[in-house]
């Protein structure tokens, strides 16, 4: 006779660890989330972008999609079933939880803001054309074309942000609109910052080069 011994081996599922969070169809783009720490994700979107050369509107209703490492694991926004089809209101901020097979929980948020951009911007009675990138969201450019032979050594620029979270900054000063005299023989670079109303901490930053030409 044989002694023959049977092992049972239990593998322990306990995956809640996000490991990216993306809208996964804007357009033809994936655009992932940042990982802020401490269960908080950052979700930046652009109101407009380029494709096919055409300007388009980014709507704040998207799909979501999840990467984690285990298959087991469900996820819940706001208390209701994930859906992979559903499109959500980025608008608000979402709490995400994690359950694992093994009943453990993780709870994150994902908050979004978009790009900054100028609602308006002009030039000595002249209104500028803002230019979108098709790949760098973060990235654009103001053109302004102005009466031939004006002076533009020091203009105030009339301009006015899109959002109430949002300002503008030049080499780290904040300009105000038709009050702030500024060069523009050559292209001045504007940093606009974008600030969660619920974080004061999360920001993002957008650069806007104005470029002047004459007619």
């Amino acid at each position: 006779m044989r002694d023959t011994c049977s092992a049972y081996v239990r593998v322990k599922d306990d995956v809640t660890q996000l490991d990216r969070i993306s809208a996964p169809a804007v357009y033809y783009d994936e655009v992932f989330a940042d990982n802020l720490g401490g269960g908080n994700w950052l979700m930046v979107l652009p109101r407009k972008l380029l494709y096919k050369n055409k300007t388009l509107t980014v709507p704040l209703k998207q799909k979501l999609k999840f990467y984690i490492e285990s298959s087991t694991s469900t996820i819940a926004i706001d208390g209701a079933d994930y859906n992979s089809t559903t499109k959500y209101d980025l608008a608000s901020t979402h709490e995400i939880t994690v359950t694992s097979n093994e009943g453990t929980v993780a709870t994150n948020k994902l908050l979004t803001l978009n790009y900054a951009i100028f609602k308006s911007f002009a030039l000595l009675g002249k209104t500028g054309t803002l230019g979108y990138s098709e790949y760098d969201y973060s990235t654009y450019t103001m053109d302004v074309k102005v009466p031939a032979g004006s002076d533009i050594s020091a203009v105030a620029p009339k301009f006015a942000m899109t959002a109430a979270n949002e300002r503008a900054y030049i080499n780290g000063v904040e300009p105000v609109s038709v009050g702030t005299l500024v060069a523009f023989p050559n292209r001045v670079p504007y940093t606009l910052v974008a600030v969660h109303p619920e974080n004061p901490e999360v920001k993002v930053e957008t650069t806007v080069t104005v470029n002047v030409t004459f007619e």
